[in-house]
């Protein structure tokens, strides 16, 4: 009820779950999770046995008969007999006994529900909104942009995200972290990027030793190669991965003037940079789009606010997010970009970077630096057409888009 209130899954379940520990806390964070994951198909087989719509059900009552049908129809290992009962008593310990007659039977018939059956569903729109549990706008939004290969991408979202980390470079080797974890039973291997390791098992959320990263960011960092003593420009900081990541690469000698528009946010990249050895970040609290800087910066990372449909696997709520609810953001990359272009010096790189799969925050977006004129060259290095795009795909659910300039003058 929280997260479907506007809050985010990953912190509503580190502030709820801090009480459970080891086998109850997996199965806590994995119902809500996999509820919220599976909502609209949820509600796609509950709707055809209540008694009237799910919109007039009491918040509560409509939640544990999700996350009765959820376990019912998703979790192999628990009974049917087990979910209902359990979700009835849920509904009663929240003084909602009059609807537990109710969620008894609804959950006994719906648990029998086929998957197949939405394959019936005619209308194509409506039929991959309720298969993938997508809000109709973004599914319709992805089939229009990616043609035949939406399924797969929708299909991807279902995979568990994998769980990366950034090595501190000036503290620790990879090879070193690996052994360190490996004592306190935590399995991490090297992974693809250069500075990172995947976490295969293990409680590595407890681990002091690291540091979040998603491969997306550090993708980002590793594209704009920062070089030691230069002065580079990261205009969305905050929380923090990228710009210590490019602290780390340019062996800590050189600027990195940090911007980000919460000084909260920035406070805690600063205690960051701290415990991690970095002294040459310069976190200040300054909307990017305005800022001033008449020194010019030899790198720019625009790491650009974004609507997210590329960590849809480790952020269900996005599956709800209409499209249409992000035209202000079009503006605001548009406006960052032409910002960091202007702050570039000559000769200087600049990256664009996105966590999500809309063209219009994207290719779109960066369309006036690749036209001819525009004082900018896109590298090779950013892949065909001057840009570099990751699309999810079944055990890599992780999707962003990176584009790599060099100013000509």
């Amino acid at each position: 009820m929280e997260v479907e209130g506007g809050g985010y899954s990953n912190l509503v379940l580190k502030n709820r779950l801090g009480g459970l520990e080891g086998r109850d806390k997996s199965f806590a964070a994995a119902l809500v999770l996999g509820t919220l994951e599976h909502r609209l198909t949820l509600d796609y087989a509950l709707s055809s046995f209540v008694p009237r719509s799910l919109e007039k059900l009491d918040r509560e009552v409509l939640c544990c008969l999700r996350l009765g049908l959820y376990q019912a129809l998703y979790m192999d290992g628990i009974p049917v007999s087990a979910a209902v009962s359990e979700s009835v008593k849920l509904c009663r310990s929240l003084k909602k006994s009059s609807a537990a007659g109710m969620v008894n039977a609804v959950l006994r018939r719906a648990s029998a529900f086929e998957a197949e059956e939405i394959d019936n569903i005619k209308d194509r729109r409506e039929r991959l909104s309720v298969k993938y549990s997508l809000c109709d706008e973004l599914a319709e939004m992805l089939s229009q942009q990616y043609g035949e290969s939406a399924e797969e991408i929708m299909e991807a979202f279902f995979s568990k995200p994998r769980s990366t980390v950034r090595v501190n470079a000036l503290r620790t080797t990879p090879e070193a972290l690996i052994d360190e974890l490996a004592e306190s039973g935590i399995e991490a291997v090297s992974c693809a990027l250069e500075g990172a390791l995947e976490i295969r098992s293990g409680d590595w959320l407890a681990s002091a030793p690291l540091l979040r990263g998603d491969m997306r960011a550090q993708t980002a960092v590793w594209a704009l190669a920062p070089q030691r003593g230069e002065r580079v420009l990261d205009m969305c900081a905050a929380p923090g991965g990228k710009t210590l990541t490019a602290a780390q690469l340019m062996g800590n000698e050189g600027e990195i003037v940090a911007l980000d528009r919460s000084e909260r946010r920035l406070s805690l990249l600063r205690e960051q940079a701290a415990l991690e050895g970095v002294s040459i970040i310069k976190a200040l609290c300054r909307d990017a789009g305005e800022y001033e800087d008449e020194a010019g910066f030899d790198r720019v990372l625009c790491d650009a606010p974004c609507s997210g449909y590329g960590e849809i696997a480790a952020k269900p709520e996005l599956r709800y997010k209409s499209p249409e609810l992000n035209a202000g953001l079009y503006a605001i990359q548009k406006k960052l970009l032409e910002r960091g272009a202007r702050l570039l010096k000559k000769g200087g790189r600049l990256v664009y970077s996105t966590c999500t799969l809309d063209s219009r925050e994207n290719e779109e977006a960066i369309a006036e630096l690749l036209k001819p004129g525009s004082g900018f060259k896109s590298d090779t290095a950013s892949g065909e057409g001057g840009f570099r795009k990751i699309l999810p795909q079944k055990g890599d659910p992780e999707g962003f888009f990176i584009a790599s300039f060099s100013k000509i003058w």
